[in-house]
């Protein structure tokens, strides 16, 4: 009692919190302890506005650490794929579109918007320089053609 007591509030070091991580590791829980867990988290954890990740009602977090526009694209890519393949199955099914797959419908199109906006403009960030130095060889093509005609084009 008097070390638990003593060791209140003390974090411990990285060494010994990672041995007592190895010894515990494939030791079953019991509902107790996972319970105690669940009330403490309950308590400390950000959920729904406060969380970081939520978004529009849901959390979104990338699958991967996100660092370029491409990255962005590939992340909503496989998304996408996932959402078709989860909406299919829900339209294959006999049954009258439940309220998950208008969700997955609005979700789909919604992803499917974004996705071509991001790809839009992937595209056109690319041809930004070939369109510089299309436009440098007409006004020189037009000034070439102003002195030989000696006319102003």
């Amino acid at each position: 009692m008097k070390l638990s007591k003593a060791m209140q509030g003390r974090k411990q070091p990285k060494k010994t919190r990672a041995k007592i991580s190895a010894t515990l590791k494939g030791h079953p829980v019991s509902g107790e302890t996972r319970e105690k867990i669940r009330r403490t988290l309950s308590r400390t954890a950000p959920r729904g506005e406060a969380h970081p990740s939520y978004r529009h009602g849901a959390y979104a977090t990338p699958t991967k650490p996100v660092e370029t526009l491409e990255d962005v694209i590939a992340d909503l890519g496989a998304k996408q794929a996932k959402i078709s393949r989860r909406l299919e199955e829900e339209l294959e099914s006999d049954r009258p579109l439940s309220p998950t797959g208008l969700a997955l419908l609005t979700l789909h199109s919604q992803n499917a918007g974004k996705l071509g906006q991001l790809m839009n403009y992937k595209l056109k960030q690319g041809n930004k320089g070939r369109e510089d130095e299309l436009q440098q060889a007409i006004n020189q093509a037009l000034d070439e053609l102003s002195e030989e005609l000696g006319m102003e084009l």
